[in-house]
């Protein structure tokens, strides 16, 4: 994954849940049984130390892992859950969601979790009635309190009426800069918190806002952001499909025709006809990628290979009629034009890309992978580890074909790694519930063994007809997988999928991953699990 993942939700491929009621045909939570289950793809923060997912009820979230945190320099993690006490968990708990005591709150009892997201600071989510709720540590303002330091034990409302929304931490520590981009159902865009260089404000309008902060734009449908090492890049897509970009603009990334460091107010991306040179808007978007920065240490790695510097800014476009465009540094061949490596474009180009439909970068975006309506999947960039799935570790500029995609569609791509320098894979999840993958797998988290895969290949315990079974004594067992992520930080890469029954499975690595108690009886075993272990 890159960045900040977002939870995909998709509720036309889930089973209704089943609910128990009581005399007064009220829900009782958790739905029936007694094993907490989970009704979608889990969330996690890459780099931390936590988990969450929505519970079958679509009122609750399931959390556990390390829910406070000292990051080896000297800051913490609040909470970021609202576990009960901010306790750790080696099982999934049910998290403090406030109804009894706050009217508004109450609502919640009437609505679904559409939109989850973490961070290694907090949580938030978005219900279907527009309520957006968030836990954990409000230091920069962004839990719209009015008040600059604020530690929430429990989900309490931030504000109403809201759209869509995505929020910005710089790295896996909790030590930087944090802002939120809000947009309510009328289509106006706020921001909270410190927009570091990334609220279109102009340069000395960029907080930190303890209150809603009206950014300018308006119509906008969805935002995009990132805010890697405090030097924010935001993006907001109106209802015409213009995409809006303002922020650090390295190597031309924001995709707005120009070479300045920063772009401080909101410019439309610029897209260039490589046949006569021709420049527009680009318009039609309906999803971005953005890398992220490169720290010291990923710079020495790179460095280790022939590459200079400490960032490689790229961002990625995809339009609803099915094409991709990139902008910014090619140091990997991550823009997919064939240019020369170490190029770098300011403005967005199309790559030969077709009929796309999903897209996903290694976190760090330097490796691309992208599947189309018509059940192909091309990857390109770095290699390093076969996470393009080609059979081999050649670094790629232009768009391949992977020779042994699924004949199902694909209806989710996750990618992983430490910002694309350490580790580099993906998994791809198929419409009938199959799961491949390809890439870094020393710590097993491909579920298909041990040791890199170089050639995208089935996960042969899940989907309709498994030639391994989870539990070999039971060979009538079928895993359908609605939900895939990939977690962990550095080398310490994990899996975890879920069934459309909500039963979570989770391979490779168990520090701090959510390393929760499993069928064998394990807690926290430091140890890489080549095969899917049923979670409880």
């Amino acid at each position: 994954m890159y960045g900040l993942p977002i939870l995909r939700a998709n509720k036309t491929q889930l089973s209704s849940p089943k609910y128990c009621y009581d005399d007064d045909g009220n829900i009782i939570e958790p739905p029936c049984g007694s094993v907490v289950k989970i009704a979608t793809p889990i969330a996690e923060m890459v780099g931390s130390h936590f988990t969450c997912g929505v519970a079958q009820d679509w009122r609750n979230i399931i959390a556990w892992g390390t829910m406070t945190y000292n990051d080896g320099r000297g800051n913490y993690w609040y909470n970021p859950l609202g576990v009960p006490n901010g306790a750790s968990s080696n099982t999934p708990t049910k998290s403090n969601i406030i109804r009894e005591t706050d009217p508004v709150t109450k609502q919640l009892e009437k609505s679904r979790i559409i939109k989850l997201r973490c961070s290694t600071k907090n949580t938030f989510f978005l219900t279907d009635r527009g309520y957006l709720y968030a836990c954990g540590n409000s230091n920069h303002g962004v839990f719209n309190t009015g008040t600059a330091s604020e530690k929430n034990n429990e989900f309490s409302l931030v504000t109403d009426n809201v759209k869509s929304f995505d929020i910005c931490s710089p790295d896996r520590y909790a030590n930087g800069n944090q802002y939120i981009l809000i947009v309510k159902k009328d289509g106006t865009l706020y921001g909270l918190g410190n927009g570091c260089n990334a609220f279109g404000t102009s340069s000395t309008d960029q907080g930190p806002f303890y209150s809603l902060k009206n950014l300018g734009l308006t119509k906008i449908v969805k935002v995009f952001c990132t805010n890697p090492d405090n030097q924010g890049k935001s993006f907001a897509i109106d209802e015409n499909g213009y995409v809006w970009a303002t922020g650090y603009n390295t190597h031309g990334c924001l995709g707005v025709n120009s070479d300045d460091s920063i772009i401080y107010n909101w410019t439309k991306v610029q897209k260039q006809d490589v046949r006569n040179g021709a420049i527009s808007d680009l318009t039609n978007v309906k999803s971005v990628i953005t890398t992220n920065w490169v720290d010291s240490a990923g710079a020495a790695g790179y460095a280790g290979r022939g590459v200079s510097g400490s960032s490689y800014m790229s961002t990625y476009f995809l339009t609803n009629d099915g094409y991709v465009y990139t902008t910014g540094n090619n140091s990997f061949g991550q823009l997919g034009l064939g240019l020369p490596l170490d190029s770098t474009v300011n403005v967005a180009q199309r790559t030969l890309i077709r009929n796309a439909s999903r897209m996903a970068s290694s976190f760090g975006g330097y490796s691309i992978m992208v599947a189309t309506t018509t059940n192909e999947i091309y990857s390109w960039g770095d290699n390093a580890w076969g996470q393009l799935g080609h059979g081999d570790t050649t670094t790629l500029s232009s768009p391949k074909k992977i020779a042994t995609s699924p004949s199902e569609l694909v209806i989710d791509i996750n990618g992983g790694g430490m910002y694309g320098i350490i580790n580099g894979l993906f998994v791809v999840l198929t419409n009938i519930g199959n799961v491949y993958g390809c890439g870094y797998n020393a710590t097993a988290a491909l579920g298909v063994g041990q040791g890199n895969v170089t050639t995208l290949t089935k996960n042969p315990y899940f989907g309709p007809n498994p030639t391994q079974y989870i539990d070999p004594s039971n060979t009538s067992a079928r895993h359908i997988i609605i939900g895939v992520d990939l977690c962990g930080y550095g080398t310490e890469m994990a899996q975890k999928a879920v069934g459309s029954d909500g039963t979570l499975y989770m391979s490779g690595w168990n520090q701090n991953l959510g390393g929760i108690k499993n069928f064998n009886g394990n807690e926290e075993d430091v140890v890489a699990r080549p095969t899917p272990n049923k979670l409880v």
